[in-house]
């Protein structure tokens, strides 16, 4: 029987795909640095800052003594680079949500409180570790860092803030009062969430803090 054409296709169809090219492993210190904070974020929600040792992430992580104050140098270290991570998370999760809008004032504001609460509650002890840690008072040798992020965060804001419609008065607002009023509420709310204090779930909680907001925020105001 002649080889025709089709045959050719059909065996070409019949050819083992080759398999995806596997994604590079990240490096070793990559991994055994985010074990280290996964084991810290653990020691600290069960321990508490002050009653958690370096030797209980030690023995938690799996890794050496020499390996920690490699990469941390002590526990204020953890516990500064644990901050800075779970601050970026929780601010990269809030500009993601507002990435979403349609653009509009009143759509940012609510991505807002949605982009908070929503990160919070479903990373409880990381958003448990962020409402303690800054005033347990040992995060000052970050001090410095975690106020040079808060600036750039402020200005990312501002920027989404000034290009979206309906918005020309909150921009005249100073970046610090507009940021207290979008998310201070839903704040304070979340630390009743941590306490198991509050009634309402994160849902209805997102729904009405989110009215508030666009009422306060988009309400026009006298001279």
């Amino acid at each position: 029987m002649a080889y025709s054409p089709a045959m050719a296709k059909s065996a070409l169809a019949l050819r083992p795909k080759p398999l995806p090219k596997a994604l590079p492993k990240p490096p070793r210190g990559e991994i055994t640095r985010g074990r280290i904070l996964a084991a810290a974020l653990g020691c600290f929600s069960r321990h508490g800052l002050q009653g958690t040792t370096i030797e209980m992430i030690r023995e938690a992580a799996g890794a050496s003594t020499g390996s920690i104050y490699h990469f941390f140098g002590d526990r204020e270290g953890i516990a500064a680079a644990l901050y800075a991570d779970c601050l970026t998370a929780s601010r990269e999760a809030l500009l993601a949500a507002l990435a979403k809008t349609r653009g509009d004032a009143a759509g940012l504001i609510r991505a807002c409180v949605t982009g908070h609460i929503g990160w919070a509650t479903q990373h409880r002890a990381e958003a448990a570790f962020l409402a303690t840690a800054r005033r347990a008072g040992a995060l000052a040798k970050a001090d410095a860092d975690i106020r040079a992020g808060t600036r750039a965060f402020h200005g990312q804001l501002g920027v989404l803030f000034r290009q979206a419609q309906g918005a020309a008065l909150l921009t005249q607002m100073p970046a610090e009062i507009l940021l207290a009023q979008l998310i201070g509420p839903a704040q304070l709310w979340l630390r009743l969430w941590l306490d198991g204090q509050a009634k309402e779930t994160p849902a209805q909680a997102i729904q009405h803090l989110g009215d508030l907001a666009v009422a306060a925020l988009t309400m026009p105001r006298s001279k």
